[in-house]
């Protein structure tokens, strides 16, 4: 048994969480069945290539990223300078690991070791900084306990979503996002110029 399918089972024991799961579980489902028609339509949405980019620029480990727009106000960027805190980057990091999710699982052929570069660091580093009691963030008073404690919120909405994806565990992967935020929020990819 894998470690999330542990929290799964322990969740079902829970009786106010039981029918939100079912109904959660219910809702991925829609929202990968969405996405998947708007792709087979012709529609606009993310590709599997464009959501690997913007997950490593968020997490700046590309090259690209150091005069990239999002490369400087990303995930992982915005805290260093600190700039506050960016609610729209959480949605597009989460959004790109959910079109990601195929990439991820134990179905994929191989693990893509800049994704779990990107992830990985992303998380390690912006928890360094800015939830770290001795980090720049926290050690020189840059930013206030709710921003703490937000952020750690998301690096945690981030790590557990990757944890499962990895795992297959799909319905699982999403359930603190959703259960936060309801729904997805699709990026508004910026024209390349």
């Amino acid at each position: 048994m894998s470690f999330s399918s542990s929290l799964v089972d322990k969740r079902k024991d829970v009786t106010f969480i039981g029918p939100f799961h079912k109904e959660f579980c219910l809702s991925t489902k829609k929202l990968s069945n969405r996405f998947a028609d708007r792709r087979e339509s012709g529609g606009e949405a993310m590709t599997e290539e464009e959501a690997k980019r913007l997950l490593m620029l968020h997490s700046f480990s590309i090259d690209e990223a150091i005069d990239h727009p999002k490369g400087q106000t990303g995930f992982l960027m915005s805290l260093r300078p600190y700039r506050g805190l960016i609610e729209e980057n959480l949605h597009e990091v989460m959004y790109a690991l959910f079109v990601l999710q195929k990439r991820l699982g134990p179905d994929a052929p191989h693990l893509d070791r800049d994704l779990v570069t990107a992830v990985w660091g992303m998380c390690h580093l912006s928890r360094s900084w800015g939830v770290h009691p001795d980090g720049m963030l926290r050690s020189n008073r840059l930013i206030t306990e709710e921003d703490v404690r937000r952020l750690e919120e998301w690096i945690d909405m981030i790590s557990y979503a990757f944890l499962n994806l990895l795992e297959g565990n799909v319905d699982e992967a999403f359930f603190e996002y959703l259960e936060s935020y309801d729904a997805f929020r699709e990026p508004k990819l910026e024209a390349e110029g």
